[in-house]
């Protein structure tokens, strides 16, 4: 069993309803028939949609050919053990973070100590500045380029410094990127992914037979990471 939250109309709508079910503020039992991509990295397992791991198929293949904008709402919801999110192709082809329109996952996820989320917490914050930074640079691409054609380092270099305050200026305003004291105790005694956090699409949660979900992520793969046995969802409900 899984929920998913109304504040994610477009997740709901097209994951989960790809499913063909009926009647939203009930459960409802989705029958995908997808076979499930088990990563034995004590991170997740992976869903695909019917038909990506056919014969001679690698992971990921035959995925449809659109995307869900995402809908990222961190720290809200994050990357805790049983959480649901979308799958979704790399930032250097998708820098909008758009989710896939068929693939899913299921965290299983481990425990982190207070030293390690505090690293993470410093990566975040670096992230946080190299996107302001990116965006601003974008702004002034133009000129960028100008610039460059005709060799004007001490321009180039006046511009990159500019930019930088700039983002320093951005970061000191929205506030350091950080996990909230919920989240922290989580991640210490629950276990999760937070490195994920931030980056894909939380939409949902399990909240019951996380047992199952344990036992797939166990499953025996072979060299490309696929379990040596399907493993299919046959149904499972899903609450608003």
């Amino acid at each position: 069993g899984g929920v998913v939250q109304d504040q994610f109309p477009a997740h709901d709508g097209d994951i989960v309803g790809r499913g063909q079910v009926t009647g939203r503020g009930k459960p409802r039992t989705i029958q995908k028939g997808g076979v499930l991509h088990a990563q034995l990295m004590g991170t997740l397992v992976h869903s695909l949609h019917e038909g990506a791991f056919a014969a001679g198929k690698m992971l990921g293949d035959g995925d449809p050919s659109y995307q869900i904008d995402a809908e990222i709402n961190w720290p809200l919801h994050y990357h805790k053990r049983g959480a649901l999110a979308a799958a979704r192709t790399g930032d250097n082809v998708n820098p909008e973070r758009k989710s896939s329109g068929s693939q899913f996952y299921i965290v299983t996820g481990r425990t982190f100590s207070e030293g390690q989320l505090a690293q993470m917490e410093r990566n975040m914050q670096l992230e946080q500045k190299k996107a302001i930074f990116n965006s601003l640079a974008a702004e002034q691409r133009d000129s960028i380029m100008s610039m460059r054609r005709n060799r004007d380092q001490a321009g180039l270099q006046k511009l990159q410094d500019e930019l930088a305050r700039r983002t320093e200026a951005m970061a000191a305003e929205q506030g350091p990127v950080v996990f909230t004291p919920e989240m922290r105790e989580t991640y210490t005694t629950v276990g999760g992914t937070p490195h994920l956090d931030r980056a894909y699409t939380v939409f949902g949660e399990v909240i019951e037979g996380m047992d199952v979900v344990d036992r797939i992520q166990k499953s025996e793969t072979d060299s490309n990471d696929r379990p040596v046995t399907d493993v299919r969802i046959i149904s499972m409900k899903v609450l608003n």
